[in-house]
């Protein structure tokens, strides 16, 4: 090989050496440059040995690479969606009940992913979550419609918009009579 790298260690931190010729060694390293005196003009002890666990420089752990294990986006997603759909459904009464039930099935769908990726063994993070959000999305299912059906009932049956009862505030069904 006419390019051989040079060794990691040879060459001082941010310089650059040129390649090795074959058949040669690598130049000596170079010694370690003194440590610089602290603000206080005095020189830094020796460390004394292995600096405790959590001491240290606050960036030596972000230098390196850890491994982190794969999330459940699923499962949350499916809980957010399905928790979504359930505060839609409180708060307009059931009158959003056509926004809420394409939100309660996908936070259903979305949450047996979740689910499915937890007992699968791929995750071990929000298994709970995604179960809930299954449980709260059929809850949400039902109840849009039921809503639906209770909003659908109440205008045919006219009792949402009759305003012509003699009671205030007191609706009467809406009657057809014969001619």
């Amino acid at each position: 090989m006419a390019h051989e790298a040079q060794p990691p260690d040879s060459a001082p931190p941010g310089a650059w050496l040129p390649p090795v010729p074959p058949g040669s060694s690598p130049p000596p390293v170079p010694p370690a440059p003194a440590p610089a005196p602290t603000a206080w003009g005095q020189p830094t002890p020796p460390p004394a040995g292995p600096a405790p666990s959590g001491w240290g420089p606050p960036w030596a752990t972000s230098l390196y690479y850890s491994y982190r294990e794969p999330g459940n986006d699923s499962g949350v997603a499916g809980f957010c969606m399905s928790l979504g759909a359930v505060i839609l459904l409180i708060i307009t009464f059931g009158l959003a009940a056509f926004l809420a039930l394409p939100l309660a099935v996908a936070g259903v769908i979305l949450s047996v992913r979740g689910r499915r990726r937890f007992t699968r063994g791929e995750t071990t993070q929000h298994g709970g979550l995604a179960r809930a959000g299954f449980w709260i999305g059929l809850f949400a299912i039902l109840a849009s419609l039921g809503a639906t059906a209770g909003w659908v009932l109440a205008i045919v049956n006219g009792h949402a918009f009759d305003t012509s009862s003699p009671v205030p505030n007191h609706q009467t069904p809406a009657v057809i009579r014969p001619p």
